[in-house]
């Protein structure tokens, strides 16, 4: 069996995907932190219906795949705001997370974006985005039980 992972842009019909294994991840790693209200408002943003308007709408996500089997995937609004990076947890450290986010940087820079990214991470993510360049920008939200921390990626020159 290959172990090969490839790339892609998502389209429409991945929405069915890309929600069950985020929904799976965030319930392993995220939910604890949330309220009942929170988790419930995240199952709704990532549901496939939600997931399936992004893509329609025009936000960017980009897959990783092994033998056509989702891994992960990062989705970008505006060219400039992530609102998911995820790989499943038998395929993290092995730098799938990274290589999503610099197909991701590049295509938003292709597509005219600034360079500059925000996202809200959970507390099992920050270290993660901290080691990609992103830095805290405030301390702890709660927004409607949803517990983040904002984060904010600005290029070097």
């Amino acid at each position: 069996m290959s172990t090969a992972i490839s790339y892609r842009e998502a389209n429409p019909q991945d929405a069915e995907s890309v929600a069950a294994l985020s929904l799976k991840l965030q319930e392993e790693y995220a939910f604890p932190e949330y309220s009942d209200a929170g988790r419930q408002r995240m199952r709704q943003l990532s549901s496939a219906s939600a997931t399936r308007d992004c893509l329609e709408r025009g936000d960017m996500y980009i897959l990783a795949e092994c033998n056509q089997r989702l891994v992960g995937a990062i989705g970008v609004r505006d060219r400039s705001h992530i609102v998911q990076l995820f790989v499943d947890t038998r395929w993290q450290r092995q730098g799938i997370g990274t290589k999503l986010w610099r197909l991701a940087q590049a295509a938003c820079l292709g597509a005219g974006g600034n360079g500059v990214f925000t996202l809200n991470a959970s507390s099992f993510a920050i270290p993660m985005y901290e080691k990609l360049g992103f830095r805290r920008m405030g301390t702890i939200q709660d927004r409607e039980g949803v517990v983040t921390t904002p984060m904010r990626y600005e290029p070097t020159v």
